[in-house]
């Protein structure tokens, strides 16, 4: 059984949801900061966090964040439990907190509608707009994924890797063959809640996202269960911020996406309303990703900046004084090679040159 929240305003309210860790706080928080930037007065802005473990302290910045904003609320649900109870997957890059979209549905059980974001993104336009979106009674509201298309129905169909991708998604994933070109990202969600529930409860999801053991977690989960109930939103709603050349391997196969999803994503890259840092290399970790400036602008403005480049710049520290360290020890290492060598060389010396000197003489 799942509590449920209630609403903090009446129907017109804009539900937004956000999962967060503790260690993620810093993010979220920036993804909601500058949400809060492109917020409209007339609206009602009903921010939602299902967090597994942020502290009091981390909550008490996010709740001023907002300031004296009279239209815009953030709240916490703890998650913990609930997933608890779950026995789910992961991997190297996701972790448990992608499953939360999934509970989305009995949390949210007063909302006909919400809006799902990751926590590692920048927003550039009113959300509102994306709220108002005509989904045409659809289940969800998302973008297309160019790189998995790319991988699944495009590049290299010849190798390997990319014919064991197509088979897992056509197969383990059930993705029909004419939906193999519209598998789509799950990191903006629109979510129409009141058909989901009538399709499948959060626990039908849970278990069966449970009893697969899916690579792509929650988003193989929503493309099995809602492949032919989707509308498809505006790439610029979902941008990925990729490098189209040999330093990102998710950029280098975009352009073999079929060429219009490719040109829409270009075009989406020159105004997105919503920037996507998916994927491991995250700007705060590579600072030359693209559109790693649009990060930076808005995390510099957090109650988190200071902390983090104080200790960001502890680590590089750190991995100076280890690298000299390293070094030195090499350095004494060698030296103590060399002594070790000279003994030999004494003491062969001692042992040999007496009995050189008696030959000479006699």
């Amino acid at each position: 059984m799942i509590d449920s929240i209630s609403r903090v305003w009446g129907a017109d309210s804009i539900a937004v949801v956000f999962s967060s860790s503790g260690n993620f706080a810093p993010f979220t928080y920036t993804t909601i900061l500058s949400l809060v930037d492109c917020s409209n007065k007339i609206n009602k802005y009903d921010i939602i966090i299902l967090e597994t473990d942020m502290n009091f302290n981390q909550k008490k910045m996010f709740e001023q964040l907002i300031g004296d904003r009279q239209n815009i609320s953030i709240r916490f649900y703890n998650v913990l439990k609930i997933l608890s109870n779950y026995n789910l997957s992961t991997n190297l890059y996701w972790t448990n907190d992608c499953y939360v979209k999934l509970l989305i549905p009995d949390i949210l059980i007063e909302y006909t509608k919400a809006i799902y974001l990751d926590s590692d993104m920048i927003i550039k336009d009113d959300i509102a707009i994306l709220y108002n979106f005509d989904m045409k009674n659809a289940s969800i509201g998302a973008c297309r994924d160019p790189g998995i298309i790319a991988r699944i129905c495009v590049l290299h169909m010849n190798d390997e890797k990319h014919a064991i991708c197509r088979k897992y998604i056509n197969e383990k994933v059930c993705i029909k063959e004419k939906n193999l070109i519209n598998f789509f990202c799950t990191a903006t969600l629109l979510l129409n809640l009141d058909n989901i529930r009538v399709a499948y409860s959060s626990d039908d999801m849970m278990s069966y996202a449970m009893k697969n053991n899916f690579v792509h977690l929650d988003m193989d989960v929503f493309n099995s269960l809602f492949q032919d109930n989707v509308v498809f939103l505006p790439l610029e709603w979902g941008w990925a911020a990729t490098n189209n050349d040999n330093s990102d391997y998710i950029g280098r196969l975009y352009p073999s996406a079929p060429r219009e999803l490719y040109n829409e994503f270009i075009s989406a890259g020159r105004n997105p309303k919503i920037i996507h840092y998916g994927g491991p290399n995250k700007p705060w970790i590579v600072i030359d990703r693209a559109a790693a400036e649009d990060f930076w602008i808005v995390f510099r403005r957090t109650p988190f900046y200071n902390s983090f480049i104080e200790q960001h710049l502890s680590v590089v520290q750190y991995k100076i004084m280890l690298s000299n360290y390293n070094k030195l020890n090499s350095a004494v290492k060698s030296l103590q090679r060399t002594e070790a060598l000279y003994h030999q060389w004494i003491d062969r010396l001692a042992k040999t040159l007496p009995y050189r000197l008696l030959r000479r003489i006699f």
